[in-house]
């Protein structure tokens, strides 16, 4: 195929000595020769601008270079003297064989940054600027034109004098020329290079004698003359304030403090041994940057990026201001991949469900996500400490049968996702309670993988982070009794706790509408592809959700439920007496205890000692996992001390509260004890003396047992005897619940010390 030049574009060409870049003019197919224009010497950057008075008068003198067969041996030794602009001519044939052989090639320069913009969103001087010089150009844009004035005229000559002739000078003339060698034959090629010509925001440093740039002081406008006036900033200047700037400048120091810095490291040369020390001499007024210099050179030398990460820490600039570079699902393969989960202490207090006049405290609030869906899959509440233990509640309260965790919880329906969610590939946690052995060990049993975020870095699972602040805000907006809003606690204008009305299993509802409500009417329109739009995919979590599995890229991995509660589900104590099973004072029964007679063996070779498990938001049931397999259920008896609706931390408070308040009843119940013995035996007294008396009046026989009989029948009751039948009356003592101690160990290791001994115990007074 024959090789075939192009017009306007760059030939790198190494023929001989002549290494340079070149641009193809124009050819003249009658003559056979091409016209190359020169651009720079490859090696070399002090090419000779054809701006330069020299290269006019060079231009002038012969515009057109030696003869084609003198090219190589009388362009190599001035190769770095050339002109920007000077034209050269080749025989077509020559440079043919060049591109074949490789010594010349075509090669492509990137335009410069103002040459990539179109011409209408410049700036009107611009446009203006270049539309002038578009008009002056245009006896260059010719090519044939050029050809011919080549060939006929043997040099640019002509052409320059039609472009002068058009309202410019021949130096204008010479350097549009330059500029269309270098940049290329079209209009971006003379746009107007008003960002390098020193105007505002263009650093302009004095050197030698030269004036302070910017405006006249007010001296200087009326004539007066000022003495130490304020000198210029020198190059060195800039040097030695962005360093010492970048030195000093930390997060919570004031500018005015760096300014101080700057010219006590910087400029102060001078010190003076005083009694107390080195004392610093200020230099002379004016010898030195004033505070708006430091600020202009602040702003204009250091990026706004690197001030504003030297204003604050590292941490709160990665959480907050750093630049965001994808999405949360980025590397998410679908719905059920990821999970996120966290936990949080909620805005509002609670009350206790068994007295609604006790006061529990706020409570922790788990919240697990998916991320790709942006759906809540689960979430658990408890006054437990966030801990492993309690972090496993929450994984099986999101993987659960829903059903389950409805009868559990007391909702009014199922979940609102489905499928349902299982276990995922990968949960996304912080390193907290995550990063255990517990942790581990789980996570190993039923095949989940834990990706921890680095530490202080909550914005790398902030879908989590954002529904917390979500239901926070919502619970405020919805008066919420009792909930408080953390801005205005930060006023100091904080709720009375008193407003608090909710019990934990009223916000476990709360929380559940909430999340339902979330789950089928957050906007997530922005997520939909044009296939999902076609195909009607409501833009929802719970859409996402639903169209990720069913399209097939979901992640499902489904574990029996008592695989579940074996796993993650807590173990507690629980005591086998010869009436009932018992764990926390509360009685369960079930068919698998009578079959195995439980309660028989207990009778007669003592209490048994069990391990079932539990879930903490309600007491209505125990899972007792059979030796010989499978799991047994053992449901809360009707005639229980508690409803099955209770909590168990609930129901742990009204025992410690109980036990705590027992040496009080033991001591009212000895003091009503010795009120009756007193009274008792003051009777026997009175009624041993009253016999005696009767007994030493009484004269004559006795009547028979018959007649005394017959007479008490008439006459009643002696009065003596009913004036002496007082009741007895207690002195009990009591003054109510006693509150926990505030002192006490952590909850959790507190309320299962308890449990134990209550298990010990057993139940109070044989009840």
């Amino acid at each position: 195929m024959a090789t075939v030049i192009s017009i306007n574009c760059v030939l790198r060409i190494d023929a001989g000595h002549c290494h340079g870049l070149y641009r193809t003019l124009c050819q003249h197919p009658g003559a056979g020769v091409h016209f190359l224009g020169f651009i720079k010497a490859i090696g070399s950057d002090c090419a000779i601008d054809i701006e330069s008075k020299r290269s006019l008068q060079r231009k002038e003198a012969a515009d057109v270079s030696p003869e084609p067969d003198t090219f190589v041996d009388k362009v190599a030794p001035t190769m770095k003297r050339t002109a920007i602009g000077t034209i050269y001519r080749v025989p077509s044939p020559t440079l043919i064989e060049w591109l074949e052989s490789g010594q010349a090639t075509v090669v492509q320069i990137t335009p410069l940054a103002r040459q990539t913009l179109p011409l209408g969103r410049m700036t009107a001087p611009v446009q203006s600027n270049t539309a002038r010089r578009l008009t002056l150009i245009e006896p260059f844009m010719d090519s044939q034109n050029l050809a011919n004035a080549l060939i006929k005229a043997s040099g640019l000559g002509p052409l320059v004098r039609q472009v002068i002739s058009r309202g410019c000078s021949r130096a204008t003339a010479y350097r549009l020329w330059g500029l269309l060698c270098t940049h290329g034959f079209d209009a971006r090629a003379v746009v107007a290079a008003f960002d390098m010509c020193g105007a505002h925001g263009q650093s302009r440093p004095i050197a030698g004698n030269w004036q302070k740039a910017g405006r006249k002081t007010l001296g200087q406008r009326l004539g007066i003359s000022v003495e130490n006036a304020q000198r210029g900033l020198t190059e060195k200047d800039r040097q030695i304030i962005v360093r010492l700037y970048r030195i000093h400048q930390r997060a919570q120091t004031s500018q005015r403090k760096v300014y101080d810095q700057i010219i006590q490291n910087g400029y102060v040369q001078r010190y003076e041994q005083t009694a107390s020390g080195l004392k610093p001499v200020m230099p002379a007024k004016g010898t030195f940057p004033n505070a708006r210099q430091v600020r202009y050179v602040i702003s204009t030398e250091v990026g706004k990026l690197e001030r504003v990460r030297r204003l604050t820490t590292q941490g709160h600039f990665d959480r907050n201001l750093r630049g965001l570079r994808g999405n949360a699902f980025d590397g998410v393969s679908g719905p059920g991949h990821t999970h996120a989960i966290d936990s949080t202490i909620a805005d509002l207090y609670l009350r206790s469900s068994i007295n609604r006049s006790w006061l529990l405290g706020r409570p922790i609030v788990y919240v697990m996500v998916d991320v790709w869906s942006t759906a809540v899959v689960g979430f658990y509440l408890c006054l437990s400490w966030p801990s492993w233990a309690t972090a496993k509640v929450a994984l099986f309260s999101a993987m659960c049968n829903p059903t389950l965790l409805s009868e559990l919880w007391g909702f009014g329906d199922a979940g609102s996702l489905n499928p349902s969610p299982s276990l995922p590939f990968r949960l996304l946690c912080d390193r907290g309670e995550y990063l255990s052995q517990g942790a581990r060990e789980t996570g190993i049993d039923l095949g989940l993988n834990a990706a921890f975020n680095p530490a202080y870095r909550p914005d790398l699972k902030g879908l989590v982070e954002v529904l917390h602040r979500i239901v926070k805000d919502e619970q405020y907006r919805n008066f919420v009794p009792g909930a408080m809003d953390a801005r205005r606690k930060e006023l100091e204008l904080r709720p009375n706790v008193k407003e608090s009305a909710l019990t934990m299993r009223e916000y476990a509802q709360y929380l559940h509408l909430t999340f339902t409500q979330y789950n089928l009417f957050a906007d997530r329109s922005h997520r939909l592809t044009g296939d999902m739009i076609a195909a009607g995919v409501p833009p929802s979590p719970a859409g996402l959700w639903r169209f990720g599995h069913e399209a097939g890229f979901g992640y499902l991995k489904q574990i029996p439920e008592a695989r579940l509660i074996t796993s993650l589900l807590p173990m507690g104590e629980v005591m086998v007496r010869r009436n009932g099973v018992y764990m926390a004072q509360l009685q369960y029964q079930s068919e698998v205890a009578s079959e195995l007679q439980w309660t028989a063996e207990a009778r007669n070779f003592g209490a048994i000692e069990q391990h079932m498990h539990h879930f903490p938001g309600s007491v209505s049931r125990l899972w007792w996992p059979n030796p010989r397999g499978g799991l047994d259920v053992f449901n809360l008896t009707p005639g229980a001390r508690t409803v099955p609706e209770s909590v168990l931390d609930e129901w742990v408070d009204v025992l410690t509260a109980q036990k705590l308040n027992r040496n009080d009843q033991i001591y009212g119940q000895l003091v009503s004890r010795l009120a009756l013995l007193t009274q008792t035996n003051q009777l026997f007294e009175g009624a041993k003396r009253a016999t005696k008396d009767a007994e030493l009046k009484q004269s004559g026989t006795a009547p028979a047992f018959r007649e005394v009989r017959r007479l008490e029948g008439l006459l009643g009751p002696a009065d003596e005897l009913a004036s002496n039948l007082v009741p007895a009356s207690g002195e009990a003592h009591s003054e109510g619940i006693a509150s926990l101690p505030q002192d006490s160990d952590p909850y959790e290791t507190c309320k299962q010390e308890l449990l134990r001994q209550l298990n010990q115990e057993g139940p109070i007074d044989g009840q």
